[in-house]
């Protein structure tokens, strides 16, 4: 009917990663991420927030100059 599986079956243990601290859990690595994450974030946000203030003092500027008088021929 259905083939034999074979008797080595049983998950192998798997390998630890002795490059990170022996104290670090995987929580802990993912949290430090997010906090790298974060704080990428927040720089990207104050980069904005800077060119935001350029361009509404530009156009603050804008608003105040005086208006070019029209002139009524066309040429």
């Amino acid at each position: 009917m259905f083939p034999a599986t074979p008797h080595d079956t049983v998950a192998q243990p798997s390998q630890v990663d002795t490059a990170r601290h022996p104290d670090e859990t995987p929580l802990q690595v993912k949290v430090e991420a997010l906090e790298a994450m974060l704080e990428r974030e927040r720089e990207a946000l104050s980069e904005m927030r800077s060119d935001r203030d350029a361009w509404k003092q530009q156009a603050t500027a804008l608003l105040g100059a005086p208006e070019k008088k029209k002139r009524w021929w066309p040429w």
